[in-house]
């Protein structure tokens, strides 16, 4: 009947996963480009690599998610370690806390 369709659903090829071994998410790409696939949905990071391969939509929904490192170059040493407690606030807002 009219609207009815299957649905197999996939969860990457070898061949993808071989050539990319470290992502799926790319190993994934790699399955549409490669025609295995007509569609792949999950929270995909767009790269050069992955663009080269095939088109994106626009994100279909935003989580707001980041990721946060420490500044390149930076030096650890046990008086900042201990003192990234303080450094929300400069002296004056401290004083003005305490």
């Amino acid at each position: 009947s009219k609207g009815k369709f299957d649905i197999e659903y996939t969860f990457g090829s070898e061949a993808g996963k071989q050539v990319h071994p470290n992502s799926k998410y790319t190993a994934a790409v790699q399955d549409i480009a490669d025609g295995l696939a007509d569609m792949a949905v999950g929270g995909f990071w767009i790269t050069g690599q992955r663009l080269q391969l095939t088109a994106f939509t626009v994100p279909l929904y935003d989580d707001r998610t980041v990721l946060v490192i420490p500044k390149p170059g930076n030096t650890s040493t046990l008086r900042k370690q201990t003192s990234k407690v303080l450094e929300p606030f400069d002296l004056l807002v401290w004083g003005l806390i305490i």
